[in-house]
Parts: structure tokens; C-alpha cells; sequence
């Protein structure tokens, strides 16, 4: 029993850096996105608004 113990202790740090590393790029995917997103708008504004929504396939 207490082998299954100390193997649940190690196992719990690791499990940790596993979720921060999937919070980490989460976050980075999340900002890229959002980086798309206004760079997209951004075009939008300087063509003219028929040529954006027939790129978006709208």
C-alpha cells in the first residue's frame, strides 16, 4: 500500500506540469487567434468590405 502511495505522490507533480503546460498553450493558441483575428479585421477595414465577405466564403 504504501508503494501505490509514493507512486501517487510522484505521479501528482507531474500531472501539475502537465495542466500548466496545457494551460501555457492554451493560452498561446488563444492569442494567436486573437492575432488572426485583428489582423483579418484589419485588412477588412483597408479592402472593401464585398471583397472581405467573399474571402470568408460568406
Amino acid at each position: 500500500m504504501s508503494s501505490l502511495h509514493v507512486g501517487l505522490s510522484s505521479a501528482l507533480p507531474a500531472a501539475t506540469a502537465v495542466r500548466a503546460i496545457h494551460a501555457l498553450l492554451s493560452a498561446a493558441v488563444a492569442a494567436l487567434f486573437l492575432e488572426l483575428a485583428s489582423v483579418a479585421t484589419t485588412l477588412c477595414r483597408r479592402t472593401s468590405l464585398h471583397v472581405c465577405i467573399a474571402g470568408w466564403g460568406h
